[in-house]
C-alpha cells in the first residue's frame, strides 16, 4: 500500500490543467516562431502542406496515447504504457527515454528563454545577460512547480494562451490583407524538390509538436482521468495542429510566393511579418508573446519531468530517493529540484556554445529520444489491444503512425548532419542504453522485482 509520502494529489486537476501541460510543452508560439523557416528551406513554400502533414502524423500517434491514458493513468506515461504491450525492461527504457528527453527540454527552453527575452528587453534599452535571465526562469518555473500542479498549470495555460492569441490576431490580419501577393493555394502543393522536400519539411513539422503528450503525467492527478487525460491530449494535438498550419500558411504569403528567399533566411518570422504589416508595437507584443511561450514550455517540462523521474523511482528500480512527495504541496519536490539542477549544470556547462545553440542541440537531442518513444508506444499499442480489439484503432493507425515517426529518425542519421548534430543519434544511444542495462541487472539480481513493480503500476492506475 502506497504511504501519503509517495502519492501525487489525486482528484485535483480538470481538462483545462492537463491540456495547458501539453500546450505549454508544445510551446506552439516559439515553435511557429522558429522552425518554420527551416521548413521553407527544405520545400519552398510548401510550409504549411509540411505542416499539415506533420499534424496528420501526430495524429496518428496521438491516438495510441488516447487508447493508452484510458487503461492506466500513470505519471510514467511511456513507462506504464509500454510495460503493458512490451514487457517491464521496454516499458523503463520508454520512461528513461522520456525522463532525457523532458529535462532536455528543461535544459534548452530555459535557455532559450533567456536569449527572447534579452532581445525583448533591448527593445527598451535594457540589455541583460541571458544567463541571468535563464537562471531566473529555471527558479521560477522551479518554485511554481514544487508549489502546487494547479497553480503552475493554470499560469502556464493563460502565458500560452495569451502568446497564441498574439500570433493568431497577426496571423488572421495577413491572411484578411491577402500577405504580399494575395491568398493562393499553392502553398499547399509541393514546392521546389516535390513530396521529397515536403517529407524533409515534414521533420521540422513534427519537431513542433514534441510534447503533446506531456499531459499524460498527470494522470494520477486528474479528475477522471480515464475520461479527461485522453481528451485533453487530442484535444491539444487538434488546437496546436490548426495553430501550426494557419500560422505557416499565414507566414508564407505574408513574405510572398515570389519572395520565400527572404522566408527562408529569416531569423525571427513573426517578428518581421509583424513590423511589416502592424508596426513596430506588434513587434514588440510578438517578443512578448514568444518569450512567455518559452517560459511555459520551461515550466511544463519541469512538472512533466519531475512525475516521470518520481514514477521511475517510485518501483525501486534506481533507488527510491526520488519517489518522495511533498507533505503539504504533494508534488515530487525533490524529483523537480534534481532536473532543476541537471537543467543548470547543462546550461552552464554549455554556456559557451550560446543560447541558441543550446537550444538546438540540446533540444533536438530531446526529440530523438521522444520519437523512438513513439514509435515504441505505437508497437505497443498493436500488441496489447487484443480484447476490445478494433482494426483502425489497434492495428491501422498505430503502424501508420509508427511508420510516420520513422522518417524523421531516419532524417536525423541520412545525410550525415554536420557536427555536433552528427553526434546526437548516439547519445541517445547510450543513454537509452544505460537505462535498459540498469532495469536488466536489477530484474537478473532481483527477479521478484518485477512483481514489485507491476504491483505499483496497478496501485498507480
Amino acid at each position: 500500500m502506497k504511504s501519503l509520502s509517495s502519492t501525487l494529489k489525486s482528484n485535483y486537476l480538470g481538462y483545462f490543467e492537463v491540456a495547458a501541460l501539453s500546450l505549454a510543452m508544445i510551446a506552439p508560439t516559439m515553435a511557429i516562431s522558429f522552425n518554420t523557416p527551416y521548413a521553407a528551406q527544405a520545400d519552398g513554400a510548401a510550409v504549411p502542406l509540411a505542416f499539415l502533414a506533420a499534424f496528420v502524423g501526430i495524429a496518428l500517434v496521438a491516438v495510441s496515447f488516447f487508447e493508452f491514458s484510458k487503461v492506466r493513468p500513470h505519471a510514467g506515461s511511456l513507462y506504464a504504457y509500454n510495460s503493458l504491450g512490451l514487457g517491464l525492461k521496454a516499458g523503463f527504457l520508454s520512461g528513461w527515454l522520456l525522463l532525457g528527453t523532458y529535462v532536455t527540454f528543461t535544459a534548452s527552453t530555459a535557455a532559450m528563454f533567456g536569449y527572447i527575452a534579452q532581445v525583448l528587453l533591448q527593445n527598451f534599452g535594457i540589455k541583460p545577460p541571458w544567463y541571468l535571465m535563464t537562471l531566473g526562469a529555471l527558479a521560477l518555473s522551479t518554485y511554481l512547480a514544487y508549489k502546487d500542479i494547479r497553480l503552475s498549470a493554470r499560469f502556464a495555460l493563460i502565458m500560452e494562451g495569451l502568446s497564441v492569441l498574439i500570433i493568431t490576431v497577426l496571423s488572421l490580419i495577413i491572411v484578411v490583407h491577402g500577405g504580399a501577393g494575395g491568398n493562393s493555394f499553392k502553398p499547399f502543393e509541393p514546392s521546389l524538390k516535390g513530396w521529397s522536400g515536403v517529407g524533409f519539411a515534414t521533420v521540422f513539422g513534427l519537431l513542433s509538436f514534441a510534447g503533446f503528450e506531456g499531459g499524460a503525467t498527470l494522470g494520477e492527478e486528474a479528475k477522471n482521468s480515464r475520461k479527461l487525460v485522453p481528451w485533453a491530449l487530442f484535444g491539444t494535438v487538434i488546437v496546436a495542429g490548426t495553430f501550426f498550419t494557419f500560422g505557416s500558411y499565414a507566414q508564407t504569403i505574408g513574405f510572398g510566393l515570389n519572395h520565400i528567399k527572404a522566408f527562408q533566411t529569416s531569423g525571427a518570422p513573426l517578428n518581421d511579418l509583424a513590423h511589416r504589416y502592424l508596426g513596430d508595437v506588434a513587434a514588440i507584443a510578438v517578443d512578448v508573446g514568444t518569450t512567455i511561450s518559452a517560459f511555459a514550455c520551461v515550466l511544463g517540462s519541469l512538472n512533466a519531468s519531475g512525475r516521470v523521474l518520481f514514477a521511475l523511482t517510485r518501483d525501486g528500480t534506481v533507488g527510491t530517493s526520488f519517489s518522495v512527495t511533498h507533505p503539504v504541496h504533494r508534488t515530487p519536490y525533490k524529483a523537480i529540484f534534481l532536473v532543476s539542477a541537471v537543467s543548470f549544470v547543462i546550461i552552464t556547462a554549455m554556456y559557451n556554445v550560446g543560447p541558441s545553440n543550446i537550444y538546438g542541440e540540446v533540444a533536438t537531442l530531446g526529440t530523438l529520444m521522444l520519437l523512438v518513444g513513439y514509435v515504441l508506444i505505437n508497437i505497443s499499442a498493436i500488441r496489447y489491444f487484443r480484447t476490445q480489439f478494433s482494426w483502425i484503432r489497434h492495428r491501422i493507425i498505430p503502424v501508420l503512425g509508427a511508420l510516420a515517426m520513422f522518417w524523421p529518425i531516419y532524417s536525423s542519421l541520412y545525410p550525415v548532419p554536420a557536427y555536433p548534430y552528427n553526434i546526437l543519434p548516439y547519445i541517445a544511444l547510450v543513454w537509452g542504453v544505460l537505462g535498459y542495462g540498469i532495469v536488466h541487472v536489477k530484474l537478473k539480481k532481483d527477479p521478484a522485482h518485477a512483481e514489485r513493480m507491476l504491483q505499483l503500476e496497478e496501485e498507480a492506475g
